[in-house]
């Protein structure tokens, strides 16, 4: 085509091989497409002959021409210098005739002194593509930084001449929570909250890391003020290289570990807490296994000197003699049973029965051993449990006792009250007693507190404790299907709460039995030991009753159904399935056996199952007279044995 006056044949030579595509054009005529413009808008100069062509090419259907230069038309310079055309470079997406897709960047037109103009361009696809990843990754950053919630992303920029030798050009909005400082705080505003402990060793850390040109990495406490509390934070930062190897960057990240620690805690401490119980588990049936053995030795003890007594009313220094021996037998017999307590052995009696009747009979029998103790006893209703009424009393009796020692006079205060326990209790969810004794002693301190209910554990001078009291007591309220739990502060007293599992039955009183008179029954003692078989013959000779022994299950049924005695005393600890395995072989072919179950230990639930088919129990060592009441009781029921 032929070019207009204007447009020198240099110019031209130039931008035809310009690496920009370039239109040379006035007002409204395009004088000039160069080859690299023919190439990148896929036209020659003969379908590009007016502005509004290349305006329609570049910018569509409908904006034509005004959209490239409809004001530099009207106002010529003027109108350039005023923004009529694009003073900034325009990338504009730009599909070419035969389907190519690209980027073309539009740059601001050229006023040549002729009055032509030279709009240029060039091909962008390759810068949009990297704007485009850079802006992915800018968009992939930003949504990373912003979803952060239990970490912080952060870069620095190494600066020796700054105090921690970096200075934040990135960070993500969870620095606020996570350190407690704001997203916009200077890097020497980070450690403003680092526990005074771990600040040296922090700083210390970072500062060498810097020097060193190596990666950081730390843990520490943080105080936290929008949860008022103490996190944990594992800071990582690793150098970043440039390309001569010079770190001129630390990429870093904050980790929120404050969960993870208090896991790790809870961790170690119930590891702890399973190792102790454990242990406590271990000494609790080495404990079970003693008191079974040293109290078949005490119903051997006490049987004899009961004996003696009897047999020396003559001489006065030996029944005083006899008279102690019966009391040392009695001690070591309570010991025994607070073995058993803390073994959680030894729920034999159990039954529904008022639990404040038993709290007022405590609370007397306190009253004697300790006559300046006042203990009030606060309950608004009767307070029903299923237990052993015996092993109960033992526990408050413990409590009252332990709370009188502590105090100088002051009230003790026992209250009872009904109470509902909800899952996140130790103990399982429903209805429950709580009784609480407090008192206003001299309370005990943490460590105290937490071994308070461990075995031999005591505060007590020497000879006045055995630390088995309150170990016992814990045993049989778990055994009981409860808990105790000491509440104590130096100072300020202790509150010894106890949980036991509220029963619908209604209570059961039983009367003591009238003794019967003379005797003529015959009974058999079947019993492994015979130490305790001669003991128990001879103090039921001595009550007026024939007597019969055999020795272990296979003996004891075999002499049951072979004499058919009016009642057979079964120990429970025996080989060959024991006291239940004979219970068993008699009830199957003589249902109205009167059966009278004697233990020092022995399994709860096998002791249970026994009573509720009619068989009574008493508890070794026993003493004459309770072995005679519980025989008169068995004797004066009307059925000795049930059908389940």
């Amino acid at each position: 085509m032929s070019y207009e006056t204007g447009l020198s044949e240099d110019l031209r030579a130039l931008l035809e091989q310009s690496t920009l595509g370039a239109v040379v054009h006035d007002e409204q005529r395009v004088l000039l497409v160069n080859q690299e413009a023919t190439r990148l808008l896929g036209r020659g100069p003969e379908h590009l002959q007016t502005v509004e062509d290349v305006g329609r090419l570049l910018f569509g259907e409908h904006a034509g021409k005004t959209a490239l230069c409809a004001r530099i038309e009207s106002a010529g310079v003027a109108a350039a210098a005023e923004g009529g055309a694009p003073r900034e470079p325009v990338r504009l997406p730009f599909e070419a005739p035969d389907g190519t897709r690209r980027w073309l960047e539009v740059l601001p037109p050229a006023f040549l002194p002729t009055g032509l103009y030279v709009q240029t361009f060039l091909d962008a696809t390759e810068l949009e593509a990297e704007r485009r990843a850079r802006s992915e990754v800018d968009r992939r950053l930003e949504t990373a930084l912003r979803s952060a919630e239990d970490f912080v992303l952060y870069q620095l920029r190494l600066d020796p001449d700054s105090e921690y030798q970096g200075v934040v050009e990135l960070v993500s909005p969870s620095l606020s929570r996570i350190m407690g400082v704001p997203p916009d705080t200077p890097l020497p505003g980070w450690f403003a909250n680092i526990h005074p402990d771990d600040l040296p060793r922090v700083a210390e850390a970072n500062a060498r890391a810097a020097a060193r040109q190596e990666r950081f990495s730390e843990i520490a406490r943080v105080w936290r003020p929008d949860e008022e509390r103490w996190g944990w934070i594992h800071a990582i930062s690793n150098p970043v290289r440039d390309e001569e190897g010079v770190v001129t960057h630390y990429l870093g990240l904050i980790v929120d570990i404050t969960a993870q620690r208090e896991a790790e805690d809870e961790r170690r401490r119930l590891e702890v807490e399973l190792a102790r119980k454990h242990r406590l588990e271990a000494l609790g049936t080495l404990a079970g296994g003693v008191a079974h053995d040293f109290n078949n030795l005490l119903m051997a003890m006490q049987g004899t000197v009961a004996m003696g007594l009897d047999d020396t009313h003559e001489s006065e220094l030996a029944h005083e003699h006899f008279t102690e021996l019966q009391q040392l037998v009695e001690s070591a017999a309570v010991l025994t049973r607070e073995l058993l307590g803390y073994a959680r052995r030894g729920r034999y009696d159990v039954r529904p029965f008022d639990l404040i009747r038993l709290l007022d009979d405590v609370t007397r029998a306190a009253a004697r051993s300790h006559p300046d103790a006042d203990v009030q006893v606060a309950a608004a209703e009767p307070l029903v449990v299923r237990a052993d009424r015996a092993q109960l009393e033992r526990v408050f009796l413990n409590l009252l006792v332990n709370a009188a020692d502590a105090t100088d006079g002051e009230p003790i205060r026992v209250e009872a009250r009904r109470r509902d326990v909800g899952p996140a209790e130790e103990v399982p969810a429903g209805a429950y007693v709580e009784v609480a004794v407090v008192d206003r002693g001299e309370g005990m301190d943490e460590a105290t507190r937490r071994r308070v209910f461990e075995p031999f554990f005591t505060t007590k001078p020497m000879g006045r404790g055995t630390g088995l009291g309150l170990a016992a007591a814990h045993g049989i309220v778990r055994g009981h299907g409860g808990t105790i739990v000491a509440e104590s502060t130096p100072g300020e007293g202790t509150t010894m709460r106890v949980l036991l599992p509220l029963s619908s039955d209604r209570p059961v009183v039983r009367e003591p039995a009238d003794e019967e008179a003379p005797p003529t029954r015959t009974i058999l003692v079947v019993d492994d030991e015979k130490v305790v078989r001669t003991v128990v013959r001879r103090l039921l000779e001595r009550a007026g009753y024939r007597v019969l022994d055999a020795d272990g299950v296979d003996g004891g049924v075999a002499a049951f159904f072979e004499h058919h005695p009016d009642a057979v005393i079964l120990d429970l600890v025996m080989p060959k399935g024991g006291g239940r395995a004979a219970f068993e072989q008699i009830r199957a072919r003589a249902p109205d056996a009167r059966v009278l179950l004697a233990s020092g230990y022995s399994v709860d639930p096998e002791v249970e199952a026994l009573i509720g088919q009619g068989a009574l129990f008493l508890e070794k060592p026993f003493t004459p007279q309770a072995l005679r009441a519980k025989l008169s009781e068995l004797f004066q029921s009307e059925t000795a044995l049930k059908s389940p």
